[in-house]
């Protein structure tokens, strides 16, 4: 059965299962450890304790050590190691001169991304391309139009033909592209939208996040609601409650039935309603697949 992870400021961290909305089990207890925290270590799902890290791994949670030859990652997939070579969902990668757990970037529309020492690497259809970028602290990257799009907490640049473009020095940390032929780059106090003529305008909007579900692309406002954009303007999807801030949430089950965080606890709405599944003194930060 599906599984979500999530927890809240007071480093609580739970796991719940979709078929059982009531029934929680603290990783503490499958762990028999306090966690400190649970981090993405490449395409890891790790998780932090005083007696050492555990990965999430096809069979559960173990002990992190060099031999872990298969895992789980943040989407549910399992993955092998075997020798220098990566065998994942779709296909198998010849690893070579890297650490594909650590260098990780991006995985979408059936292309990976690694990204180490100014270097980025795509694997697609067993093909491999090499860009080399003078470019730190990437944190997301996109293929759009035959252009590859980066970016980074230095800026947003476009890659193409070996040149690269600094479109923006500002700090960026996602991107996505929404069904109307559009790519949305957000930014700490930016959201751009670039057309597929590659023209770009600046989003009259303050979102804090991006999720991509399905082909349907949300927009996060924690203190108005959660927007879709239906190729011309933005509509509500969830609304906001009055004295709550959403801080995370994640499509689930049939259609327009969402996980709710806020900083009062877990809901779930399903398109008309909102359904409290659990009261928190803290705000919810993260909220994940995980099966």
């Amino acid at each position: 059965s599906e599984q979500y992870l999530f927890w809240n400021d007071t480093q609580e961290w739970f796991l719940c299962k979709n078929k059982n909305l009531q029934k929680f089990e603290t990783l503490e207890s499958l762990l028999k450890n306090p966690v400190m925290e649970v981090r993405e270590e490449g395409l890891q799902l790790v998780a932090k304790t005083p007696q050492g890290d555990f990965v999430l791994t096809a069979s559960g949670w173990e002990p992190h050590t060099q031999s872990i030859s298969s895992f789980v990652d943040n989407l549910g997939k399992e993955w092998k190691l075997q020798g220098n070579k990566l065998l994942g969902p779709q296909f198998t990668l010849d690893i070579f001169s890297m650490d594909p757990l650590k260098n990780f970037l991006k995985f979408r529309e059936e292309e990976f991304w690694f990204f180490s020492n100014s270097m980025l690497l795509s694997y697609r259809s067993d093909q491999t391309q090499t860009y080399f970028l003078k470019v730190s602290s990437l944190t997301d990257v996109i293929r759009f139009r035959d252009k590859i799009y980066c970016a980074s907490s230095r800026g947003l640049f476009l890659l193409e033909k070996d040149q690269v473009e600094t479109l923006s020095k500002e700090s960026f940390i996602a991107l996505e592209k929404d069904s109307f032929g559009n790519l949305w780059a957000l930014g700490d106090r930016t959201l751009f939208q670039i057309s597929k003529e590659g023209e770009i305008q600046n989003a009259p909007a303050n979102f804090t996040k991006l999720v991509k579900h399905e082909n349907k692309l949300y927009f996060l406002n924690s203190y108005r609601g959660v927007f879709t954009f239906d190729g011309s303007q933005f509509h509500t999807e969830i609304p906001l409650l009055p004295n709550h801030q959403i801080t995370t949430f994640l499509p689930f089950g049939k259609e327009n039935t969402y996980w709710v965080g806020t900083q009062r606890g877990l809901m779930v709405y399903d398109g008309s309603r909102f359904s409290p599944i659990r009261a928190f003194s803290s705000k919810i930060h993260l909220l994940k697949k995980i099966k």
